[in-house]
């Protein structure tokens, strides 16, 4: 009797998802089939911001952080993130990093947590 191979289907934003495939076969090889089907695309704004006037700003995906890749913060700028990942690559762009290790609630209840005062952006992406 053959084994059927399960199916995952990826529906992050495409090169998130080629790399999560990656580590799947990695890991579970032949026993699994990876489809890739993005709901969402990731559209970087072209104009500069300028965050220099903030100490601190929350990520809540890694896709901020790239967004955001051409803006440099304020020297020593605090980055609140959703997760280790983000916190990776917030490390790499030069902000000091803070990972709430989990969800969303995480983040809000971490951000909540170690708040003092300091002008705060949240970098986040929208919908059209």
């Amino acid at each position: 009797m053959a084994v059927r191979r399960r199916t995952i289907i990826l529906t992050r934003p495409r090169q998130s998802s080629e790399q999560l495939r990656e580590q799947l076969y990695s890991k579970a090889g032949k026993s699994i089939r990876v489809v890739l089907s993005p709901l969402l695309e990731t559209v970087r704004l072209k104009s500069a911001i300028d965050l220099t006037e903030f100490t601190a700003i929350v990520f809540s995906s890694a896709n901020g952080v790239k967004a955001l890749a051409n803006n440099r913060p304020a020297k020593g700028a605090v980055a609140f993130c959703v997760g280790d990942q983000t916190a990776a690559a917030a490390a790499s762009a030069g902000y000091n990093t803070i990972s709430a290790n989990g969800s969303a609630i995480d983040l809000a209840e971490l951000v909540a947590m170690r708040w003092n005062g300091e002008k705060m952006v949240y970098a986040c992406g929208s919908s059209t």
